[in-house]
């Protein structure tokens, strides 16, 4: 899935040129990580049903002129991948300590 991913941002017209903003790509790949989870009928039912997997996706936006980070992971309420916003380690430490999951 990791190569595919590599070669949906490198063959996309939109990335290559960055042309598209990181927040566009952003759902691109969700889409397509998605669509192949949806495409495995050879893999055994628990890697499908609950695959144990962590992407990471970085960068520049110039459209909102951050730098920003996410983690692309999967979610068993919507039996799919998404995104979520990375946090900075003091706010995530802070939400450990009061069991807050945000």
């Amino acid at each position: 899935m990791m190569i595919q991913m590599v070669n949906t941002v490198a063959s996309w017209h939109g990335t290559a040129n960055r042309a598209q903003s990181l927040e566009f790509t952003k759902g691109h790949l969700v889409r397509v990580m998605n669509r192949m989870l949806q495409e495995l009928t050879d893999a055994p039912v628990e890697l499908r049903e609950s695959p144990n997997a962590l992407f990471l996706l970085a960068g520049f936006s110039w459209r909102t002129q951050v730098f920003r980070i996410w983690t692309l992971h999967y979610d068993a309420h919507l039996r799919g991948f998404t995104f979520r916003a990375a946090l900075p380690v003091e706010v995530r430490k802070q939400q450990e300590d009061t069991g807050d999951r945000g």
